[in-house]
């Protein structure tokens, strides 16, 4: 996989990390210079907890179901806003007694958070591992509504930063002379401090505590090391957050690392290098200069690995030779893409594995997370089409839809459905079916009338024909002697040889007809 290809391929959570890396390095700039890096941490640590907070809330047993599917969609999002937005306003009040001093105020909201993210998700059902995802971060799985969230947040602290940069950077830089000339002091550095919650909240849930902290505070101390002026120091933090997200990523994907330490290796690295600019002053500039086009580069790419996504290929009926009757098809092994790069194989094996978690929303995450890892996921995503939800059925199904690889993923579900694993037979003709092919149709008329299905797969089989029959399911039953079986089954065939071989797909009703 090239490096183009590669961001390419996850250009989604790329543009992400950029987009939070920049956000954030600059806010970080604003908590070095006050000397509140440590309430940046914080923050952090409470938005975690309120992630935590809807973890428990979406699987807890007593939680009702419609309070826990509204949970699992929207409450890690609510939570760490919330938890964020209220620590920032708490951390600003003026504290009530005086042997208490506010870095010790911050130490004790840390280590509350900490406390209360780790007791919560000690009681989920998804366990301490998802608090590692939290805490290590895993952008790669980052989902498209924590994106757009991300997205929108960011943008609104942008348009606050743009209109009220300079009262920001005095209350930063000099508050005693933004209080001699009158300024509304608390309240800038309160407006401040929301933006800055908003801002680790919505990163901290797409890419994790390690990712935000490390944006908070690398790329804003090289630049003061390096910067001869604050504008200076500004521009070379941006472009080392930026530099930073392009050399993890690729590093990342080429050398099986997780992508938010790798981020923030190249960090230090970079650090290291303004620490030499500084050492030796005559290096300075071309560091400078060398960093600078590092973060044009990574600004670079986000167009190019836009244009270079696969497009995604509508799958064409017409386009494939249909064999009809309910005779044997001769599969031809087919690949579906290259594999996984080394670094997503962590990636794959957790979602698969969360697919058995007691939660339904927590496997409907799964899937959402196996349909972003694209046509490598195909074999757990129609494990996930036999759950025994409707709604992770449904989400499944519409995940294998919506792989890239085009004809490549309806040969291998034509394979899967023709051949010999009966556990793959019915989810895969169930799929082919969704996606318009009549050969899912021909494969579950035969995994009816073969008589070794299971009783499950059976019914969901049924669940695809009997609209199509008018109603009609021919009195079949699994459980009934072998003369009832035997005519069920001739039913079906001669069912499928009048009527079902006809049928055709109709892409704008998105039906057989």
């Amino acid at each position: 996989m090239g490096l183009l290809d590669a961001l390419a391929t996850f250009f989604g959570s790329y543009a992400a990390t950029v987009a939070m890396g920049c956000a954030c390095s600059y806010l970080g700039l604003f908590t070095v210079l006050r000397r509140i890096v440590f309430t940046g941490v914080a923050l952090a640590q409470l938005a975690a907890a309120g992630v935590a907070g809807a973890f428990f809330v979406a699987d807890h047993p007593a939680t009702p179901r419609p309070l826990a599917d509204l949970a699992a969609r929207h409450g890690a999002t609510v939570g760490s806003l919330g938890l964020a937005l209220l620590g920032a306003l708490g951390l600003q009040a003026r504290p009530s007694q005086k042997r208490v001093a506010p870095d010790a105020v911050v130490g004790i909201a840390y280590a509350a958070a900490s406390a209360l993210a780790i007791l919560l998700v000690w009681r989920s059902a998804r366990g301490l591992s998802e608090l590692r995802d939290i805490l290590a971060g895993e952008v790669l799985l980052a989902r498209e509504g924590e994106r757009l969230w991300l997205w929108v947040g960011l943008a609104a602290v942008a348009i606050v930063h743009a209109a009220r940069r300079r009262e920001f950077l005095l209350v930063s830089f000099d508050p005693e002379f933004a209080r001699a000339m009158g300024a509304p002091e608390r309240r800038h550095q309160r407006l401040l401090l929301v933006t800055l919650a908003v801002a680790v909240a919505l990163s901290l849930k797409a890419g994790g505590l390690l990712l935000v902290f490390s944006f908070l505070v690398l790329p804003p101390a090289a630049g003061l090391v390096l910067g001869r002026t604050l504008d200076a120091a500004t521009w070379l933090a941006l472009a080392i957050a930026a530099g930073s997200s392009l050399l993890g990523f690729l590093l990342a994907i080429g050398l099986d690392l997780p992508v938010a330490p790798t981020i923030a290796a190249a960090q230090l690295a970079l650090l290291g290098l303004a620490g030499l600019g500084q050492a030796v002053p005559a290096a300075a500039p071309a560091l400078r200069g060398a960093i600078l086009a590092l973060g044009a580069a990574a600004l670079v790419a986000l167009p190019a690995a836009w244009l270079a996504q696969p497009a995604r290929q509508e799958v064409a009926v017409g386009g494939h030779h249909h064999h009809h009757g309910p005779g044997p098809l001769t599969p031809a092994p087919v690949d579906v893409g290259p594999t996984p790069p080394r670094g997503l194989a962590r990636a794959l094996e957790e979602a698969t594995h969360a697919l058995e978690a007691p939660s339904a929303a927590a496997r409907g995450a799964a899937v959402d997370a196996l349909a972003r890892l694209g046509p490598v996921a195909l074999e757990p995503l129609l494990l996930a089409v036999l759950d025994e939800e409707p709604e992770v059925r449904a989400a499944a199904l519409a995940a294998i839809a919506r792989l890239d690889g085009g004809p490549l993923v309806v040969e291998r579900l034509a394979d899967h459905a023709a051949g010999d694993e009966v556990e793959r037979r019915v989810p895969a003709a169930r799929a082919l079916a969704a996606l318009g092919d009549p050969r899912g149709l021909e494969a579950l008329v035969r995994a009816l009338t073969g008589g070794e299905v299971p009783f499950v797969q059976a019914e969901l089989a049924l669940e695809v024909l009997v609209p199509l029959t008018g109603g009609q399911d021919f009195d079949f039953d699994p459980f009934a002697d072998e003369a009832a079986r035997a005519a069920a089954a001739a039913a079906w065939t001669r069912w499928w040889r009048d009527v079902g071989a006809g049928l055709r797909w109709d892409p704008a009703a998105r039906a057989f007809r």
